[in-house]
Order: C-alpha cells, then structure tokens, then sequence
C-alpha cells in the first residue's frame, strides 16, 4: 500500500475512534501508521480529522465546499502531501450569514473530549470568509487552528 492509501487508513482508524476522548496514544497510534514523524503535527491532523467530522455531524459542510492544502492532503497526497494548519472552505450559497451561524454553532462545543471556539474576528475572503478556529483538550491546551 502506497503513503496515501497509508495515511488514509490512519485517517480512516480516527473516524472509527471517534467515540473515544483525543488521547495520546491515539495520536501515536496515528503517527506511527501515517508515517507523520512530529507528535504535534500528528496531534494537529487528528483534530483536524475531528473538526471536519463535526462539521458534517453539525450539517456545516452541506454550506461548504472544502479545498486547499488540507484537503488535498487528507483526500489525495496522505502524509506524503505538504502539512496545512487550516481548512479552506468555498461558501457554496449565496447566504454568507447562513454559513457563519453554522460553523459557530458547531464549534460552540466540545466534541470528543476537544473544545472547539471561533474568533470573534472573522475576515471576508474572495469567495467567503475567513477566521481562527481554536482547540483545547485534556493534553493539549494551547491548539489552535486556521479555518478560512
């Protein structure tokens, strides 16, 4: 199996977890398959992992179209791709409000033992907007992370 279909299987062993409160051992688990070498990267492609499902969870991604770097690496290049702290979303309506109470209605909130908050400051982009999405959890209290 290529570092791809490696990475998405570590991805893919995350969704399966996701019951579980974000640990340690989880995130070394995590490295280890995925090939991903720096704990704090690891740490930071799990939470990712759980902010993408609580978006889809929340009905957030049916307003947003996901693109970028993190996406790219996720879905195509696996750990073999270049690491991106941010998620890059297009508006796929046309009712930028609609898109903004979703997200901060499900990033108000802990999920998976991670608690999820939005910056008050959020900035308009060409074709949405952007702001900083910051996470804290049992190990890890000073995460943060870029959500455009």
């Amino acid at each position: 199996m290529g570092r791809a279909g490696t990475y998405r299987q570590a991805a893919r062993e995350i969704i399966r977890l996701e019951d579980q409160v974000i640990s340690k051992k989880l995130v070394d688990r995590y490295a280890h398959h995925s090939g991903v070498k720096d704990q704090l990267v690891a740490e930071r492609e799990v939470v990712l992992t759980y902010a993408l499902g609580l978006l889809r969870q929340a009905g957030a991604l049916d307003l947003l179209a996901f693109k970028g770097g993190t996406c790219l690496r996720k879905i195509i290049f696996g750990s073999t791709g270049r690491f991106s702290e941010d998620l890059d979303f297009t508006l796929r309506t046309d009712d930028d409000q609609e898109a903004l109470t979703a997200l901060y209605a499900a990033f108000d909130s802990e999920h998976h033992g991670i608690q999820f908050s939005l910056d008050d400051d959020w900035y308009e982009t060409e074709d949405g907007f952007g702001m900083e999405v910051r996470y804290q959890h049992a190990w890890n209290s000073s995460g943060g992370s870029g959500l455009r």
